[in-house]
């Protein structure tokens, strides 16, 4: 008969969690993903903390090499094109992410509003239509309450 873990508190959020049978032993932290980007931090930090030198120089060396291998990459990129194409398309991917992330937590308020009003439907079309329409106008001027009234078939989107 399989015996389950007991719970434990995750360090980092302070949830209580029932940790993953196999690794019950060495699970540090919950299934969050916020907590695993911390708990990994973390552990780049002590790793860091232990080796200081071990990235030391490498600058200076990348810097030589190039210098005694001038035109590398220019002629991998002439040799492999689909491998260029890739790593561009791969930097534009990351781009994106990195900037959906980092965007304003207000842009993140109003996408949210859109995908409400957008989600929204009544019995009636046109009276659903009359909705989505006053909650985007609401949306884009700015407005805290909806233009005109529903005859109440369903509720107007609180914006």
């Amino acid at each position: 008969m399989p015996c389950t873990p007991a719970l434990k508190h995750c360090p980092y959020c302070g949830m209580a969690y029932r940790p993953y049978a196999r690794a019950a032993k060495t699970q540090r932290h919950c299934h969050k993903a916020a907590c695993r980007k911390k708990h990994k931090q973390a552990l780049q930090a002590a790793w860091h903390k232990k080796n200081p030198d071990y990235f030391k120089d490498q600058y200076p060396k990348k810097k030589f090499w190039h210098k005694t291998h001038p035109g590398y990459q220019a002629e991998y990129r002439a040799k492999h094109p689909g491998q260029a194409h890739k790593d561009n398309l791969n930097h534009i991917v990351r781009r994106r992410k990195q900037k959906r992330f980092s965007a304003d937590i207000q842009v993140g308020l109003l996408r949210r509003r859109a995908h409400r009003i957008l989600g929204m439907k009544c019995a009636d079309i046109q009276e659903t239509l009359k909705i989505k329409l006053d909650g985007v106008i609401c949306l884009v001027g700015g407005l805290r309450a909806p233009i005109y009234k529903t005859d109440g078939q369903c509720n107007s989107p609180t914006v």
